[in-house]
């Protein structure tokens, strides 16, 4: 060596090479296997396994042969092997050529060295032969502590079971193994890779990546994406996304329960498999988004009476390209039934405001109109008694007298048109009918207001007419539903049995009843409220607050609840809501028959005589066709056109009067506030009450005044003295 020119340092034992080669840094090291203190084997391993010394070629020597293994283990090591003897220019090629490839050997083991991953070699055992320093740094050992030991003990503190690490598990399987576990407070992925000489396990290059910072954000993306589909599930909107081939890549519970098939079977594929009714036009809704680049908002299906509401919309990437759309499908199967429940429910209640506005009109007309018809009819009927029988004239009056009870049934009906008229009663359970009516208008109300009802099933009927009911329950709701708009509130809707007395109606009703037990229809909302002057006027007829209201809804509700002999009690102030209390009379024993309808009912078999009459009426004509009628059957009559004239003629002619027949609607003193100054002069004389309004209407009016029955206009002359003979015959008790 020397005689090539090479400067060429000495050792005789395998600890004073390591020493010198740690000393002098040499080009080369020439090293024999038979060392005198340690095999040679193991210095070079020492040398290469420190990082300073890990470039320097080593040459090994052996004066004798070596087996198999024994070269495979020596060339794990060191950079060449030679036998000895060995020719001087061989050995000198040898020299020449790992000195040629130090340099780039040592930019070898600079990259080795420069790794973040950990590398280490292994030898068929599994013992570490070299490593870098990232190998080092990830198990936080020093390199004296990692080379040499076999790599299941330098790893031990690795949280998994020793039988699945990496090697020997790739030694059995005869391919790389990889494996994640906990390394202390990380996490690593460990992975062996065999290096195979003639079949047999020469080696093994081990490696070791931090994976800690990949595994959260791995962690933290499936938890997105779980967090992801319980929020698309538990939405009630539907949701899936379909990728630039058009196969469904994602879709929640809800579109799955829409195509009625198991999310797992839409993954993957085309709307073609899917939903193939509707297939082209979700292509053409795709197509239109992915040309466009814009939303296809509120796109509407209707299928076999179900719909939805569909929004299609592109996704792009972070960079901006399209990877696909998305939809979210909303059915609107119940919003478009409640909806058009809403628009009936509303037409209802305008044809229903409507007829009461015409109604208003309809009662007063009907009511002029009878006295007309009671001249016309009276008279008729009167002139039909003293016509000789036979002739044209009776004829005529015959006509006349069935003209005029024709238009009597014609205006029965129109003050039935307008509230005043008979109604159809019949027991109704009040709770019931206002748990239907709020069920029907509930799909009306905003879904942010919640509901409370308290609707006992074991309450007194009402008598009651059930579609004027439903009118007063329908209209209440809503305008407390109304007052709350779309703001987040409380409607509360109870009944209960209350006892209501004299005090409590002078106090807080509106409406004059009679003591005794009532079925109470209350109700609350926590709405905008009202001030006193509008509380006064809500009941008006066209008083309203709303800009498209008539005014006429509540109107209606007064006077059903009036025609019911009920009252309504209404509690408000401005931002603290409004109660609205309608009281009904509980039901009671229907009798057989009252004495106001036997005496407007019966029947005389001939004439009697009646005494002296005194007829109160301020239509002239009524009058006249009274007196006519009831002279001509041995009656005396006293005539009186108003109130204070019939309370001064009773005065003075108070014995001889047998019954007074009076008027309910007349200018100055109606008939009910008359009856009682007429009492007081004499209170056992019988009245009858006489009016072209509904008889049930009238008797509302007077009940506890006991009067002795009631005349409908218009009557004939044979009506009129038959009542007035029937009644005066009784004598009404007082």
């Amino acid at each position: 060596m020397r005689q090539a020119g090479y400067e060429v340092v000495e050792a005789e034992s395998g600890e004073e090479a390591i020493s010198k080669v740690n000393e002098i840094h040499p080009s080369l090291v020439l090293l024999d296997v038979n060392l005198p203190d340690i095999s040679g084997l193991d210095v070079c391993r020492r040398i290469k396994s420190h990082p300073r010394s890990a470039a320097i070629p080593v040459l090994h020597m052996s004066a004798s042969a070596v087996g198999e293994e024994d070269l495979i283990s020596g060339l794990q090591a060191a950079d060449a092997y030679v036998v000895e003897p060995v020719q001087p220019e061989i050995l000198l090629a040898f020299v020449g050529a790992l000195l040629r490839g130090s340099e780039l050997l040592r930019q070898w083991v600079g990259v080795f060295d420069a790794l973040a991953d950990g590398v280490a070699l292994l030898n068929g055992e599994g013992s570490v032969l070299r490593c870098n320093s990232a190998f080092c740094k990830l198990l936080g050992k020093r390199i004296g502590e990692v080379v040499g030991k076999p790599i299941n003990e330098v790893i031990s503190e690795a949280d998994c079971d020793p039988g699945e690490l990496p090697f020997p598990r790739s030694k059995r399987s005869q391919q790389s193994e990889t494996i994640e576990c906990g390394y202390k407070d990380k996490t690593y992925r460990f992975s062996s890779h065999l290096a195979l000489v003639r079949g047999n396990v020469a080696g093994a290059i081990y490696i070791i990546a931090d994976v800690t910072e990949e595994v959260r954000a791995e962690r933290d993306r499936e938890e997105a994406f779980t967090l992801l589909r319980a929020m698309t599930d538990a939405a009630p909107l539907g949701f899936a996304f379909l990728d630039a081939d058009l196969r469904y890549r994602l879709v929640n519970t809800e579109v799955a329960r829409i195509n009625s098939l198991p999310v797992e079977a839409h993954i993957g594929h085309t709307p073609d498999e899917i939903v193939p009714a509707r297939a082209a036009e979700i292509r053409h809704v795709f197509r239109q988004v992915v040309e466009t680049g814009q939303p296809v908002l509120d796109h509407q299906v209707n299928d076999d009476g179900r719909s939805w509401s569909e929004s299609w919309y592109p996704v792009r990437s972070a960079v901006g390209r399209l990877i696909g759309v998305g939809v979210t499908i909303s059915e609107t199967t119940e919003q478009r039934r409640a909806e058009q429940a809403r628009q009936d429910l509303e037409k209802r209640m305008q044809d229903a405001q409507k007829l009461e506005s015409i109604g208003l009109l309809a009662g007063g007309i009907a009511h002029d109109f009878n006295n007309l018809l009671t001249g016309i009819l009276g008279n008729a009927s009167l002139a039909r008694e003293v016509a000789p029988p036979g002739t044209t004239i009776s004829s005529c009056l015959d006509d006349i007298v069935k003209a005029s009870e024709r238009a009597a049934h014609l205006t029965m009906q129109m003050l039935a048109y307008s509230g005043k008229g008979q109604v159809f009663v019949e027991n109704i359970d009040l709770s019931a009918e206002t748990e239907d009516v709020v069920r029907l208008v509930q799909s009306s109300i905003s879904q942010k207001v919640s509901l409370y009802l308290d609707l006992p099933k074991d309450l007194p009927l009402v008598r009651a007419d059930k579609g004027q009911l439903q009118q007063v329950v329908m209209n209440i709701v809503v305008n407390a539903a109304e007052a709350i708009g779309d703001n987040p509130g409380l409607l509360s809707i109870c009944t209960d049995l209350r006892e209501i007395g004299e005090q409590e109606i002078r106090t807080h009703l509106r409406d004059a009843i009679e003591p005794g037990s009532y079925v109470c229809l209350e109700i609350r909302d926590t709405g905008c409220g009202m001030d006193e002057q509008t509380k006064a006027k809500i009941f008006d007829p066209f008083f309203t607050t709303k800009f498209t209201g008539r005014g006429l809804g509540l109107a209606a509700v007064g006077g059903i609840v009036r025609a019911h002999k009920g009252a309504i009690q209404v509690t408000s102030a401005p931002g603290q809501g409004s109660r609205f209390s309608v009281y009904l009379p509980a039901a009671t024993p229907k009798l057989s028959a009252t004495p106001e309808t036997a005496a407007g009912q019966g029947e005389v078999a001939k004439t009697q005589a009646c005494g002296t009459v005194l007829v109160v009426d301020d239509e002239k004509m009524v009058l006249r066709t009274a007196r006519n009628a009831l002279e001509r059957h041995g009656c005396s009559v006293l005539l009186a056109e108003s109130g204070a004239a019939a309370i001064d003629l009773f005065q003075q002619h108070a014995d001889e009067v047998s019954i007074i027949i009076l008027d309910l609607s007349m200018p100055g003193m109606s008939g009910l506030e008359v009856l009682p100054e007429l009492r007081r002069v004499r209170p056992d004389v019988p009245v009858l009450i006489t009016s072209g309004y509904s008889e049930a209407e009238t008797l509302r009016l007077f009940t506890g005044h006991k009067i002795s029955g009631f005349l409908q206009k218009p009557y004939t002359s044979r009506r009129l003295v038959e009542l007035v003979e029937s009644a005066v015959a009784k004598r009404a008790p007082v």
